[in-house]
């Protein structure tokens, strides 16, 4: 029985021999791999995790940015539609004083219009781009030498002098019939795109 013990002892020392030769190399393999999906593993975790905190950041600023933003433009749809209100008031009593005789015009209402528009404007100025701001003024210089051409023609007409009372006059309704009305539609058509680009 030594020998069948001796050749099944050494069998097995040989068997446990081959497996951890090959075991070794098999094992050192499965651990590496194992230990690289690991970490790899735990990288796409980190980088996913990452990628949603600055999800979330983003989607943060994002909705702050939409709240401001649509308080600006309530705000600014307000002032634009109060500007213009101004504007047509002043506008229609431009108009209206053609209708009347140069003794009956009522100048201190109608340059009253005029700075209630500016002013209004003056106040809300910042809420336009610089180009709007630069039609603004000039259609408001082109209200005042239009009120002015009609103070002048009542002051030509109180003195007597019929012919600067006329050329005034007409000046003043050149003005109102092409000056400002091109004026103003041009501002329409900003205000417009402003509010909604409902364009020209």
């Amino acid at each position: 029985m030594d020998i069948v013990s001796f050749i099944m002892n050494f069998l097995a020392i040989l068997a446990a021999l081959v497996v951890g030769l090959f075991g070794n190399g098999f094992l050192k393999s499965y651990v590496s791999k194992k230990g690289e999906n690991l970490a790899t593993k735990e990288d796409v975790q980190e980088i996913t995790k990452k990628i949603e905190e600055v999800k979330a950041e983003y989607a943060k600023t994002l909705v702050e940015y939409e709240v401001r933003f649509s308080r600006y433009y309530e705000e600014h749809t307000k002032i634009i539609a109060e500007l213009y209100r101004r504007l047509a008031r002043a506008h229609q009593g431009l108009e209206d004083t053609i209708g009347f005789s140069v003794d009956e015009l009522n100048l201190a209402a109608l340059f009253s219009s005029f700075r209630t528009f500016y002013e209004y404007f003056d106040e809300n100025r910042v809420y336009f781009q610089p180009s709007t701001a630069a039609r603004i003024t000039d259609l408001y210089n082109e209200f005042i030498s239009a009120g002015k051409g009609l103070r002048d023609a009542r002051n030509a007409k109180q003195r007597g002098d019929v012919q600067n009372e006329m050329q005034s006059w007409l000046k003043s309704v050149d003005r109102l019939n092409k000056d400002i009305p091109a004026l103003r539609k041009e501002l329409e058509s900003e205000f417009r795109i402003v509010l909604g680009g409902m364009g020209k």
